[in-house]
């Protein structure tokens, strides 16, 4: 049963309907008819700003996580590209599993899968999508693709699109991945809940919860499928419980568990089909 998104538990103020609707009408896309869609997308170079202490100490060390990503698949034999089961591609959220202190719960909970772990911190939506015009995931064929992306396109520090530009996005990064993989099952994971001093700041809450509900509109149950976990990650006010977070944005080694252990029925699930 996949995981409903629920608006009333998490925000503060009710999302305007007509917003929404002028959302859904520019961002819905059927992924297997229309597959010249563009994104609206302006032109724009990802920004990096994380430091080294976010890459671990798997891969993708700084100062170049892009360089040393296209290396990383470079130096991959066609047995062990042939061998992933599951690909996960985002931001810093997703990139938290490479964390040397998260490498073996990364290993614990998706290890029988063989996967593999391209998310970048600090990407946006076109961020990914040159990567992977660029071929960074040509040569896999994986059962499922965990995709979180899209907060860093509505932060202070990134391109700050709106939300239908940010929804526009994401869905153009899950097109493409299954022009790809045309066979691969793709989770969509919604934009996790924030922190107060995030939630009112620089990731401008609202418009995520405006975002979520139109991927979550998108889904077609067959190719593409959603997940949104914030209920797990809030108190029943709607704050974030702060142990499952390092900084109100990024998910501590407890909160990946929880990711991780909500995640793995639809995984399984997934990979049954």
């Amino acid at each position: 049963m996949i995981t409903q998104f629920s608006k009333s538990i998490i925000i503060t103020s009710l999302i305007s309907l007509s917003t929404l609707a002028v959302a859904h009408e520019r961002c819905a896309i059927d992924l297997l008819e229309i597959p010249g869609h563009e994104a609206t997308l302006p032109a724009g170079e990802l920004h990096e700003w994380v430091d080294a202490r976010w890459y671990g100490t798997k891969a993708f060390d700084r100062p170049e996580p892009e360089e040393s990503m296209k290396k990383y698949v470079e130096t991959m034999s066609t047995e062990e590209k042939n061998r992933t089961q599951l690909l996960f591609i985002g931001d810093s959220i997703s990139a938290a599993w490479r964390y040397e202190n998260n490498i073996g719960a990364f290993d614990k909970h998706f290890g029988q899968y063989n996967p593999q772990n391209f998310a970048i911190g600090s990407d946006t939506t076109h961020g990914v999508l040159r990567r992977i015009e660029e071929g960074n995931i040509d040569g896999f064929s994986p059962d499922v693709v965990v995709i979180l992306i899209g907060v860093n396109n509505i932060a202070s520090w990134g391109p700050q699109h709106t939300v239908e530009q940010t929804a526009d996005g994401v869905l153009k990064v899950v097109q493409t991945v299954h022009q790809r993989m045309p066979e691969a099952r793709i989770l969509l994971m919604g934009l996790l809940p924030r922190g107060d001093e995030a939630r009112t700041g620089s990731f401008r809450w609202q418009e995520g919860t405006e975002i979520n509900a139109i991927l979550e509109s998108n889904i077609d149950n067959k190719h593409l499928f959603y997940l949104y976990i914030g209920e797990q990650l809030i108190e029943e006010n709607g704050n974030v419980k702060s142990d499952l977070f390092r900084d109100g944005v990024h998910l501590s080694s407890a909160g990946l568990k929880v990711w991780a252990e909500t995640m793995k029925p639809k995984l399984e699930e997934l990979f049954k089909k």
